[in-house]
């Protein structure tokens, strides 16, 4: 599942997620590399193969996050030109969504699934400071994989959460 997304703040502009960011201008006819191998994490746990999800600010142009399958977050202030890791605190599990906040240009949620390593925890997390830091925030939810996490665009105290819970179905 390679993420992808257009720029909210230009509708040209197109970002593509693998083991490295690609980046359009011109609405995809042409594909510039801006970042290193994101797959190539520092921590040798999170050493990984791909992209597992990848967002851009609503707040500030050029402010990009990408999260891999294998839980390293890194972050660039300036669109793709140089990229940070910041993945202390977080699990060794695949980074399926990131929320950057639309009110607070640092804070960035992310919803990440243990699922692929039979593990079927919820993992939600939340930075006040780029990914520099992270601080749970799954209490009270169910114990189950998470596969998004979306910031309310009104409110910024209401958040989102999208899990697959066990369903029975019946048939009459």
């Amino acid at each position: 599942v390679t993420p992808y997304f257009i720029s909210p703040h230009q509708s040209s502009t197109l970002y593509h997620g693998g083991n490295y960011i690609f980046k359009s201008t011109n609405r995809g006819d042409s594909w510039k590399t801006i970042s290193p191998n994101i797959a190539a994490s520092s921590v040798k746990e999170k050493k990984s193969f791909a992209a597992g999800a990848l967002a851009e600010s609503m707040i500030e142009k050029g402010l990009l996050y990408t999260g891999t399958d294998k839980g390293a977050f890194w972050v660039s202030k300036n669109d793709g030109q140089t990229w940070e890791e910041n993945s202390a605190g977080l699990a060794n599990n695949y980074i399926r969504s990131i929320c950057p906040s639309r009110f607070v240009k640092e804070r960035v949620y992310l919803a990440m699934t243990g699922i692929n390593y039979d593990d079927l925890h919820s993992y939600l997390y939340v930075s006040e400071d780029y990914g520099k830091n992270w601080k749970s925030i799954n209490k009270g939810l169910p114990d189950e994989p998470v596969n998004v996490i979306l910031e309310d665009p009104t409110n910024e105290n209401i958040l989102y959460a999208g899990s697959l819970l066990n369903c029975r179905c019946n048939f009459f």
